[in-house]
């Protein structure tokens, strides 16, 4: 028996069939429920048929096993050797990570990430920097994205009080919103003294969490 809303079919087991004609279509409101050995032709065809582009699940999907998704956004760069003497005097320098540990489905260029979908990004970084004398009495670290920024800072030391001489690293990590189109980059920035600062051994990751 085979119900569609209001209208109920009776097939009889092996003497009774339900021919759908191309083009239409039965609609089952209920659960359909198959009690004995059944021959379906569409189910050859299906095999043939192209996949929904863009499927949409809209209730809990469970998953066994390792699901892998090589296009899903991800990278990982670091910045080539050393960078000499970008900041120190105020300069808000944008830093340039050179080699790209991976790039999966290529949304870093340079400086920036941009955002291929609408979603939540886990970036991560790791800055590295060099040359810091008593004189440099700000540091800051910026996180820019189109939505908003975050920082790390150390700064309002008096003049020739920087307890940081020599080298120190800066890292952080932050679960962000992005747009389709968004873009992420780092800016550093020293003041207070020379522009003697160098920049290496940092790192900037992040991937599309949901």
């Amino acid at each position: 028996m085979l119900t569609e809303g209001a209208n109920t079919f009776n097939l009889a087991a092996g003497t009774a069939s339900l021919d759908v004609a191309a083009g239409a279509a039965v609609n089952v409101d209920a659960n359909l429920t198959v009690t004995a050995a059944t021959s379906l032709d569409e189910a050859v065809a299906m095999s043939s048929k192209a996949p929904k582009a863009s499927p949409t699940f809209t209730g809990d999907v469970t998953l066994a096993g390792k699901v892998v998704n090589t296009t899903l956004p991800a990278f990982l760069v670091a910045v080539s050797g050393t960078i000499d003497s970008v900041t120190g005097d105020g300069t808000a320098y944008t830093i340039v990570f050179g080699t790209e540990i991976f790039d999966q489905a290529n949304n870093f260029s340079n400086t920036t990430f941009t955002a291929p979908v609408t979603g939540r990004y886990q970036l991560s970084l790791e800055v590295f920097i060099d040359m810091l004398n008593a004189a440099h009495n700000g540091q800051t670290v910026q996180l820019m994205t189109s939505n908003r920024g975050y920082y790390a800072c150390i700064d309002g030391f008096a003049a020739g009080a920087n307890p940081f001489i020599g080298y120190r690293t800066y890292p952080f990590s932050i679960l962000t919103d992005m747009d389709a189109g968004d873009t992420a980059y780092i800016i550093l920035t020293v003041s207070g003294g020379n522009k003697i600062i160098d920049v290496g051994g940092s790192v900037f990751s992040g991937h599309l969490v949901c």
